[in-house]
């Protein structure tokens, strides 16, 4: 997954479930009640649009542009299948909700 953030939520309240951790940011996604989704991650972020992003910040971050980037290649399809799986559930959440 695409992370890039200065701050994160570390302990979830005592109400939310944990949806989605990693090694790299244990609270990756999080859900609190039945509808309202928290993400710390990128699932937007395609690799060809990591390009894009503002170099100098990334750097300011100790973030190296070109690392991120081939990283994001390297994951790509796992990234994107994750991030479908967690976009449908949240959709199926909307939907059920609608009924």
């Amino acid at each position: 997954m695409i992370e890039n953030h200065e701050d994160s939520v570390t302990t979830l309240p005592p109400s939310a479930t944990l949806l989605v951790s990693s090694d790299v940011c244990r609270t990756q996604a999080f859900r609190v009640g039945e509808a309202a989704w928290g993400l710390q991650f990128h699932p937007e972020a395609r690799p060809e649009r990591i390009a894009t992003w503002d170099e100098a910040a990334l750097s300011e971050q100790g973030i190296d542009r070109a690392v991120l980037a081939e990283a994001a290649l390297v994951h790509a399809a796992e990234n994107e299948a994750q991030s479908r799986a967690l976009v449908q559930a949240w959709a199926n959440v909307v939907h059920a909700g609608a009924r």
